[in-house]
């Protein structure tokens, strides 16, 4: 009875419309429930992806552990805190203009998914990131000593320190990530998986590791004794001689020209950001040093608000690269519908890095509130994730519409204003719930 009305239904469709409109239609109903049912698709892939990105942010314990035996120094050193958070940031603005190019460049093809043999475009990308390395650590530690100064954090003849030890300590960082960060995206883009969700999270959560142990052996050598300094100075002059060389033979290539000049444009600007950050932090070096939990959490807070930042500017960059998106109005309608996803996921991953700060400062150090670290890890994520996304869009769109590469300029400005904000939202949380009482 029910096929027999159907039936009837479509020969009077027929009549009215005529077959070769009412095939037009019927082609359309059906591709746009495939349309709707491939969103469906990319939007729990966008979820599952990004869940799986902000989970491995759970590595950055281990750098933040690293650090927090550095505690008892804090005071004494005050220039510890006030390096630690500028030099993450510019782990942040590095690993991101790193991955942002890598996972676009697979899309494009301009890099090819093996380890060996691959493009000149590979190469020059490498050879960029530790010239800029080399260049935002000495922008980045000259900056911070300016700030210690004026905030009577350092003092003059700390200058060296300010310069030798951010140098060292991501130079030995990017040397072992970058590597790993290509079989990263091998595998993902072998896989079906996006590279932009996931390239950037794993390689900042890896270079939290690096960055911090590095950092902690180059602190504790300089501090034992004065060969120790000489040591760390030797080994400072034997870098700089190495990215000089690579500027000198390698400047006339065009890419790594255009990379090098935007990347020192980008995030030798937003560096500053990060220096701030770290006279904010030595500021507290009292509370710091009293809740070790804050410190293991700190990497992982600037890390999930970094993490969603990347995400919606790379997965912005690559469909503006590919021309899915042309306006802003593109743009935004696009990463906001992303954003819901990536957001639902960060958030989920934020309540759990309250719990582990908790669980793991009470078994190695004692004491802690589960209610506290959880509610600064949720608050700094709610207070920052919308103006971070909208930064990562805008500069997407803006950078892409003048003829420059975005990502030379979007996740190094998301990075680093990621990295200030989370301070700033971090510190300002600690504050309403130690007046709260917790």
């Amino acid at each position: 009875m029910e096929n027999k009305r159907s039936q009837r239904i479509v020969n009077y469709l027929r009549r009215i419309w005529g077959s070769p409109i009412l095939k037009s239609v019927s082609r359309a109903l059906q591709s746009a429930r495939m349309s709707i049912n491939r969103m469906g698709d990319i939007r729990q892939s966008n979820f599952v992806e990004a869940l799986l990105a902000f989970s491995l942010n759970l590595i950055g314990f281990v750098g933040g552990g690293i650090v927090t035996t550095l505690s008892p120094m804090f005071v004494e050193h005050p220039w510890i805190l006030a390096l630690y958070p500028p030099i993450l940031t510019v782990r942040g603005n590095l690993s991101g203009l790193y991955s942002g190019n890598l996972s676009t460049m697979l899309h494009l093809g301009l890099i090819l998914p093996r380890l060996r043999r691959n493009t000149d475009y590979y190469l020059n990308l490498n050879r960029a990131i530790f010239f800029l390395t080399f260049i935002d650590t000495i922008i980045v530690g000259i900056a911070s000593f300016i700030f210690g100064l004026m905030f009577k954090v350092s003092s003059f003849d700390q200058l060296p320190i300010y310069c030798v030890v951010p140098t060292i300590s991501c130079i030995i960082a990017n040397s072992i990530s970058i590597p790993i960060t290509l079989l990263v995206g091998i595998e993902a883009y072998k896989r079906g998986l996006d590279p932009d969700i996931l390239v950037y999270p794993i390689l900042s959560s890896v270079n939290d590791v690096l960055v911090s142990f590095s950092f902690a052996a180059v602190s504790i050598l300089i501090l034992a004794d004065r060969w120790g300094f000489y040591l760390a100075g030797s080994l400072f002059l034997i870098i700089m001689v190495y990215c000089v060389s690579l500027f000198r033979f390698h400047r006339k290539n065009q890419f790594f020209s255009k990379t090098t000049r935007e990347g020192v444009a980008s995030i030798g600007l937003a560096s500053i950001f990060g220096s701030l950050n770290g006279i904010f932090i030595s500021g507290r070096a009292e509370q710091m040093s009293e809740a070790p939990g804050l410190v293991m959490l700190y990497p992982i807070i600037i890390d999930g608000l970094g993490d969603v930042g990347s995400a919606a500017g790379s997965m912005t960059t690559t469909s503006l690269a590919l021309g899915y998106i042309r306006s802003l109005g593109d743009v935004l309608k696009r990463g906001l519908r992303e954003l819901s996803q990536i957001e639902a996921a960060a958030l989920l991953m934020h309540l759990v890095y309250g719990f582990i700060a908790y669980l793991t400062s009470s078994l190695i150090y004692g004491g802690g509130s589960l209610t506290f670290l959880t509610g600064v890890a949720v608050a700094s994520n709610l207070l920052g994730f919308l103006s971070i996304s909208l930064l990562a869009y805008l500069t997407a769109y803006l950078t892409y519409r003048r003829g420059l590469n975005p990502d030379n300029f979007v996740i190094p400005a998301t990075a680093s204003f990621s990295d200030f904000v989370a301070t700033n939202s971090m510190l300002l949380s600690v504050s309403i719930l130690r007046s709260l009482g917790l």
